[in-house]
């Protein structure tokens, strides 16, 4: 990699005006290489060619992308990045893919690329959300890709959590995983509970996360006037499994 990085400094300095139209088929050469340096090398000058990512070929562009090298990887996304917004926006599955990837430098080089796009096209930002979230209640395929997830969304795609309807919101909350329980937990006191049933909203005040907890206490105070019609939803929330739910029942 290192002989690599320091050719590429070289063409793209002393020769940039030949690196900058060196024939594609070089470039594809490189990327094909088994070594790390070369596959370096030929990413490099890619990012620095006239021939910008949307005339390139796709199978170049995959190439970088799909390399077994993390340094190569990186500066595919970064290519692709650069492809026009309404490309990016029909290719919605590959950005999803690229969010969920098994590989960090990948998953870091598509956020900016993901803030980008949520910020300009809010409808796309909900369509790429609720493929995230579907994500998100499958199992786990890696550890902690569940939490780099959850910590794009709040990050990139914050907008777009707000109005969101309860149905996959129920569905985070009984997610395998904490830190995706713990997301629904953040968005359940923004959902109007009128429509939820009571015994719903008591068993939430057993749930093993907090925030969710926390959120059924202010469902039940919104809901006074169907409590009293219903106290059989009552007594289930003063025999909820925590302390600091009971806690609640009882002065509620």
């Amino acid at each position: 990699k290192d002989l690599g990085t320091s050719l590429a400094a070289v063409l793209t300095s002393v020769f940039s005006s030949a690196a900058r139209s060196l024939n594609l088929e070089v470039i594809r050469d490189l990327l094909e290489h088994p070594h790390e340096g070369v596959q370096h090398l030929g990413a490099t000058l890619l990012l620095a060619h006239d021939v910008r990512p949307r005339d390139l070929p796709p199978e170049l562009l995959a190439s970088a992308m799909l390399s077994a090298h993390p340094s190569v990887r990186a500066m595919g996304v970064r290519l692709f990045g650069e492809l026009p917004d309404t490309t990016l926006i029909e290719r919605e599955a590959v950005l999803v893919e690229l969010c969920a990837n098994p590989h960090a430098e990948v998953r870091q080089a598509v956020r900016p690329i993901v803030g980008r796009l949520s910020r300009s096209y809010p409808p796309f930002a909900r369509t790429l959300l609720l493929s995230l979230l579907e994500r998100l209640i499958a199992p786990e395929p890696q550890e902690g890709l569940h939490a780099e997830l959850v910590a794009l969304i709040r990050a990139e795609l914050q907008s777009s959590l707000h109005g969101l309807e309860l149905p996959p919101i129920w569905t985070l909350l009984h997610a395998e995983s904490t830190v995706v329980q713990e997301l629904g937990g953040s968005l359940l006191g923004n959902v109007d509970a009128s429509g939820l049933e009571l015994w719903r909203i008591a068993k939430l005040t057993s749930h093993d996360v907090l925030s969710v907890r926390q959120a059924s206490w202010g469902m039940l105070r919104e809901n006074i006037s169907r409590l009293k019609a219903d106290m059989s939803a009552t007594a289930l929330v003063l025999d909820a499994t925590w302390d600091d739910s009971r806690a609640f029942a009882f002065e509620f």
